[in-house]
């Protein structure tokens, strides 16, 4: 299904993971990521580091586990805009020179989006 995936013909693909944050008393925080914990751990470590954040001098971990949490939808913002892109050429296409294909391209884009 993959190779026919919509973003496919965009250069794109998309993967999907298990994550698992847990938020624990005495100001732990443990997550899991299955692919992405390098993408998600640099910049907020960067963030830990550099003085004057408010991540690193409030040492909440509530706030980590936010910018946890806010890191991981960075990631799915370009996958969202994808998506749309895709969805609004297929909506012109249908409109203008509707045709068998765009039935086959949105079975599959709404197969991915589920």
């Amino acid at each position: 299904m993959e190779r026919h995936g919509v973003l496919n013909s965009r250069g794109l693909k998309v993967s999907v993971e298990q994550v698992s944050v847990f938020l624990c008393a005495g100001s732990t925080v443990i997550s899991f990521f299955e692919y992405s914990a390098d993408d998600i751990e640099l910049p907020i470590l960067r963030r830990l580091e550099t003085p004057g954040t408010i991540l690193r001098e409030s040492a909440d971990a509530t706030m980590l586990t936010q910018a946890i949490l806010d890191a991981i939808i960075d990631l799915a913002i370009p996958v969202t805009t994808a998506y749309q892109d895709s969805i609004g050429d297929l909506e012109l296409d249908v409109l203008t020179d509707p045709d068998i294909i765009q039935s086959k391209a949105l079975y599959i884009l709404t197969s991915e989006i589920a």
